[in-house]
């Protein structure tokens, strides 16, 4: 079972992450989880324009001081755009002891 630290420290994440979005912990914390994942997915199209935009930008001044002969290749902004991680898949048992765990938190009496 996922234990009382974990889900703290996921909270706190989550926290964390709604400040980066610059949005205010009051704010995070009065959201329900639909409303800061359309939230978070805004923000990730936003990051990714504006990450797009400093990428075609590096990509044209790299291309201007390029020496043709030893990269014949022109770069490109794909060439400089940061990779994101990819999220460990849950298996069910983790996503069943995450339900039970934030029952547990917010005050449920149900369970298994």
């Amino acid at each position: 079972m996922t234990d009382e630290r974990s889900l703290r420290e996921k909270i706190e994440n989550v926290k964390e992450i709604g400040c980066l979005m610059g949005l205010r912990v009051e704010q995070v914390l009065s959201m329900t989880p639909n409303e800061f994942g359309y939230e978070y997915e805004g923000w990730k199209l936003r990051e990714e324009r504006e990450n797009r935009r400093v990428a075609r930008i590096c990509a044209v001044l790299a291309n201007i001081n390029r020496d043709p002969k030893k990269r014949p290749t022109p770069f490109s902004e794909d060439d400089f755009m940061p990779e994101e991680k990819q999220a460990k898949k849950q298996t069910n048992e983790e996503m069943f002891n995450m339900v039970l765990a934030l029952n547990k938190a917010y005050g449920g009496t149900g369970g298994v």
